[in-house]
């Protein structure tokens, strides 16, 4: 019975990383959409970067977050655009 009981936490633990991925997959296909003249990656540190070319004043924004990453990059966008 111990055994079951150390299985059925290995089975959530992989669960929840599963979710924890697809939610991730999802936010960034979000990100894309929102932000097309930006590129977009999770760290293995679980940082998120946003990541443009070109001729701008700011080129990549790092955060903890994918929420606090669409802020900036919303501030930005309303800076850029002379708001």
């Amino acid at each position: 019975m111990h055994h079951l009981g150390a299985l059925r936490k290995v089975r959530a633990a992989i669960l929840c990383v599963m979710k924890q991925a697809r939610d991730a997959a999802e936010e960034l296909s979000l990100l894309r959409r929102e932000f097309s003249g930006w590129s977009f990656l999770i760290s293995d540190r679980g940082r998120w970067w946003a990541l443009r070319t070109g001729p701008h004043v700011v080129s990549e924004i790092v955060t903890d977050t994918a929420a606090l990453l669409r802020e900036q990059l919303q501030e930005l966008h309303e800076v850029e655009q002379g708001r």
